[in-house]
């Protein structure tokens, strides 16, 4: 019985013609899959996106899960559950506001500071006819250096033993000494010294972003203006500015997020001395995990910083975004 019906299926072809039918099936699925626009994106996402859950998601809520408990590296076995407490402890610490005010002062300075420098090199760089890309090269040469090795660097210049800063200005006039200022042991001077390094790492960052936007800009509005009479300042407030909005926003947010997270430079500089004076949140985070292995507490404290830099970058990036053609923000 079983051997003629294999041979009336061999002689109808379906043995024969069955696996071939499915190949060519499954090499139609995948050609229309690959035809897919949306599975091709998913598809190159997926490596990036496995990152981002191993290395930012997975931290993030382990983060979240330690700020709840009461944690000491040293006595691991001493892990209990505090609910709210390291939260409460951290909003009613004077040291976690005092690195609040430091964080938002910090960040508010470098960050104007280097739009209105970076804005004013990129307007320069823009209107040259020669040596564009010279001046471009040099203006890139901080950001080839690590922030470390600035620090560093920068730690011998603001020496007030013999560091060249006070040596300048002890030579020009402007101080009574070469050691009259202590920048890095003095309360007043630690952090404007941190700001200025910063400055000089990153402004070239947003030169050239802001290089980019102005380029991108059409020729044809800044001939009509030359044509108008528009002087260069009118030109600058009421065509350049509001076109680069977008560009603006973006690099305004990246640098908003960078400088409060800034950590090196500023432990390097002044370990966020002296007296706290320089203490930022990521160094106290940093302090307390490291120096006093209470986990739970700087977990709270990096899950506060969190939540309120989203905020923070969020609001500017709303203030600043372009508005569409029905007036909407």
């Amino acid at each position: 019985m079983t051997y003629p019906i294999l041979m009336h299926h061999l002689h109808n072809g379906s043995v024969q013609s069955g696996q071939p039918r499915r190949d060519s099936h499954v090499r139609s699925r995948m050609r229309s899959m690959l035809q897919d626009r949306n599975f091709v994106a998913i598809a190159m996402s997926c490596p990036a996106l496995v990152y981002l859950a191993l290395f930012l998601l997975f931290p993030l809520i382990l983060v979240i899960y330690n700020s709840f408990y009461h944690y000491d590296l040293i006595d691991p076995g001493s892990r209990q559950f505090d609910g709210l407490d390291n939260y409460v402890r951290a909003i009613g610490s004077h040291r976690f506001w005092m690195a609040v005010g430091n964080s938002l002062l910090f960040t508010a300075v470098v960050v104007c500071v280097e739009f209105v420098l970076g804005f004013a090199v990129a307007l320069f760089i823009d209107r040259l006819k020669r040596g564009r890309e010279i001046v471009r090269t040099i203006l890139l040469l901080p950001l080839m250096i690590a922030p470390i090795i600035a620090a560093v660097a920068w730690r011998y210049i603001y020496s007030s033993e013999f560091g060249i800063l006070n040596w300048a200005l002890y030579q020009i006039g402007l101080i009574d000494s070469p050691s009259a200022l202590p920048w890095l042991s003095s309360p007043a001077f630690a952090l404007p010294a941190a700001m200025i390094v910063d400055i000089w790492l990153t402004t070239p960052f947003i030169v050239l972003i802001l290089l980019a936007g102005l380029q991108a800009l059409p020729k044809s509005l800044s001939d009509a203006a030359k044509i108008d009479g528009t002087s260069l300042v009118r030109e600058i407030f009421l065509i350049k500015l509001p076109l680069l909005r977008p560009v603006i926003a973006v690099a305004l947010v990246m640098r908003l997020i960078d400088a409060a997270r800034t950590f090196d430079a500023i432990w390097i500089l002044t370990g966020g001395g002296p007296r706290f004076s320089s203490e930022v949140l990521s160094t106290q985070i940093y302090r307390t995990l490291a120096r006093y292995a209470d986990v739970g507490f700087s977990s709270a404290i990096a899950v506060l910083f969190t939540v309120g830099l989203m905020i923070l970058a969020l609001c500017v990036y709303l203030i600043l975004r372009p508005s569409d053609a029905g007036g909407r923000a």
